[in-house]
């Protein structure tokens, strides 16, 4: 509570005392008077109903004034002390609808100086899975951090495989035999349910995804009425049961999903809501379980705003412990891009714009990045808001964060008007929740004029990628977090690499990107290659030209942007990833799509470290098809399309079966 509330509460708890010490001292001295007139043989007296009536009046005023003002939230504490035992002086509690009110209208009033946006977000993930447990062996998602699992559009256990096809709202179920064949047990219709990602957990099959709904809005135009559509999106989370199939539990709400991930039993979402004039601001949330459905609103003593963030909207993140379906959230105000999550640990950031005019036609540009840090309780799995803290530059990825001990490492890039590639070495502070600065790097990360593409933190390293025309890749050494130093020998080439992994040693790295680029910076091709950063080696490169025939042609992959498209398991030396291209050919007129998975089989200590690939190449069609995913289980590699689920033994280099799906939007 403020200091004017303690005082406010205090005068009226003054007042309230005094009331009640004057009736006491009015009824022991009338009941004395009484006892002296019974003496004097004159009849005794009563108090006047009236005062009795007054003094309760004033009394219970006094005592509703203390009550409101001590739990509505009205008088909002400026520094909060929460669980974690550290000042807020970043963070603020909320606490009531009027603060909440206030809030956004400040952001309206002001938002033509002063604009907050995140930057697009990607699906883009780095880490290598760990192989599957029970009987067999099998290729995990490839994630972030270990121990952290991500949401894919296919998620297996080794022995049943669940396949979410982009753009159509089914879920494939198949089981994987003993002899390697594959079963369809069914195809999952979700109706108006489009799915988004998947999770799988011992006895559940977790859908995150959306509905939404279709409304005509009638105009009218003369005497015509001209249907107008929109529609309403509401995100939810859906829980099967494994093995029977059935709907177990339902979670339905209004707010934006970012990002999500799931630690053990427990699902982690990240959400947006999005503050709109005349309608509740306050997150709702519908549970369903056994046909009886719930309704409940995030409290305002759950939620935070932030000193100079403008209340555009809301970043609410909810827990849900899929084993007991128990819920809880926490918003604060602002909006979030990407998040990065360890472990122990929960990061969302966002990029900030602003502006201002110090005279006419002349004006002052900021850019920064802004990242909350956020506890992961190992008991309850709750969350806590730990820490926030502006720097400049532009964050573009999750894996451009590491949280390493007791340090938060973070590479920015250069901005439209900012020339700067930084590395930060961040701390948490013990008291407040705001980040030391340990170390900062400014310098020599980048020849001039070039923006970092990638990043890729392991132990005491971190391997940055910048380009403008060629591909510098700098290793720093992060072993003592006060004095970062970039090696000797960066490795420069044509083009660059979108994505990293760590092999099987720090300074063994695999890079996919684009082969080349010409004058102007412009990519062209893609290309795989293989790095020892303690040398400055590029051991091999595999490249992926772009093929020209009496027509044009583009190829790609989705793992440039997306590496939970990739097959990666660094102890069977496997890296794969779907590749498509379609051509038009100007003799027939006609386009042609040709998706293949391409298997590279690592090895370092061989003197071809990428070897051949093989290439798994479902049918070519005349509509677009890719493969979106593959994954490797006891030995075969089974490749998933909208049109096409085929196995394909790798030992043998031969295709085993193939499995045919027919959709009526085909």
């Amino acid at each position: 509570m403020t200091f004017w509330g303690w005082l406010i509460v205090s005068i009226f708890s003054v007042i309230g005392l005094f009331i009640v010490a004057k009736v006491i001292t009015e009824i022991v001295w009338n009941k004395r008077l009484n006892q002296f007139k019974t003496m004097a043989q004159v009849a005794p007296s009563k108090m006047p109903v009236e005062r009795l009536i007054k003094y309760a009046y004033s009394f219970s005023l006094s005592a509703a004034v203390v009550l409101v003002s001590a739990v509505s939230g009205v008088f909002v504490p400026s520094q909060t002390t929460v669980e974690i035992n550290k000042t807020l002086v970043n963070a603020h509690v909320i606490g009531s609808k009027a603060r909440l009110d206030a809030l956004i209208d400040e952001y309206r009033i002001s938002s033509d100086d002063y604009w907050l946006f995140p930057e697009a977000m990607n699906d883009a993930l780095d880490g290598a899975p760990e192989a599957g447990g029970g009987d067999r062996d099998y290729t995990d998602t490839n994630v972030q951090v270990d121990g952290v699992d991500e949401g894919d559009v296919l998620k297996t256990d080794g022995y049943r495989v669940f396949y979410a096809p982009r753009y159509y709202n089914v879920i494939e179920v198949l089981d994987i035999e003993d002899d390697h064949t594959m079963t369809h047990i069914e195809s999952m219709v979700m109706d108006d349910f489009r799915v988004d990602s998947l999770y799988l957990t011992d006895d559940y099959l977790v859908v995150i995804g959306y509905r939404y709904q279709e409304y005509i809005y009638p105009m009218a135009t003369l005497d015509a009425y001209w249907g107008f559509y929109f529609y309403e999106q509401t995100a939810s989370v859906v829980v099967f049961d494994k093995d029977t199939l059935e709907e177990v539990y339902r979670l339905d709400t209004d707010l934006s999903f970012i990002d999500h991930r799931m630690i053990d039993n427990t699902l982690y979402v990240v959400s947006t809501k999005w503050f709109y004039e005349d309608q509740e601001a306050r997150p709702y949330f519908d549970t369903t379980v056994d046909g009886i459905t719930s309704t409940s609103y995030l409290s305002y003593m759950d939620m935070y705003y932030f000193e100079d963030v403008p209340a555009s909207s809301m970043t609410v993140i909810s827990t849900l412990d899929v084993s007991s379906f128990d819920l809880q959230s926490q918003g604060f105000i602002g909006q979030t891009a990407q998040i990065y999550v360890t472990e122990n640990s929960i990061y969302t950031f966002s990029t900030a714009y602003a502006y201002e005019e110090i005279e006419p036609d002349t004006y002052t540009y900021e850019i920064y990045s802004h990242i909350v840090k956020y506890s992961i309780n190992d008991i309850d799995h709750s969350i806590d808001y730990v820490a926030s803290v502006n720097i400049e530059g532009l964050i573009n990825d999750r894996y451009w964060l590491d949280e390493s001990g007791d340090y938060l490492r973070v590479v920015t890039s250069r901005s439209w008007w900012d020339n700067t590639n930084r590395l930060y070495i961040l701390e948490e502070n013990e008291l407040t929740d705001t980040f030391d600065q340990v170390a900062l790097m400014d310098e020599h990360i980048g020849h001039e004029n070039e923006r970092v593409e990638s990043v890729r933190f392991h132990g005491d390293y971190v391997n940055i990628v910048t380009f403008e025309r060629m591909d510098p890749l700098y290793t720093i050494d992060l072993s003592s977090p006060e004095e970062p130093v970039i090696l000797d020998h960066p490795i420069e080439e044509a083009g660059y690499s979108e994505y990293l992994h760590i092999w099987d040693e720090p300074h063994h790295v695999i890079g996919l990107g684009y082969l080349d680029a010409d004058a102007n910076g412009q990519i062209d091709g893609m290309k795989l290659s293989a790095y020892d950063t303690t040398t400055g080696t590029i051991l091999e490169t595999d490249p992926y030209p772009h093929e020209n025939g009496s027509g044009w042609s583009y190829s790609y992959t989705e793992a440039l942007w997306n590496p939970k498209a990739l097959m990666v398991d660094v102890n069977l030396g496997l890296f794969g990833f779907p590749m498509v291209s379609y051509q038009f050919d100007d003799d027939s007129w006609e386009y042609q799509y040709k998706t293949s998975f391409v298997v590279y089989q690592i090895d370092f200590d061989r003197g071809a470290v990428l070897g051949e690939p093989i290439i798994i190449a479902h049918e070519t069609t005349n509509w677009y098809n890719q493969i979106d995913r593959g994954v490797w289980i006891n030995g075969y590699v089974y490749t998933f399309s909208a049109h096409e689920i085929l196995s394909y033994h790798l030992e043998s280099e031969t295709p085993f079966e193939s499995i045919y799906i027919s959709y009526d939007a085909q």
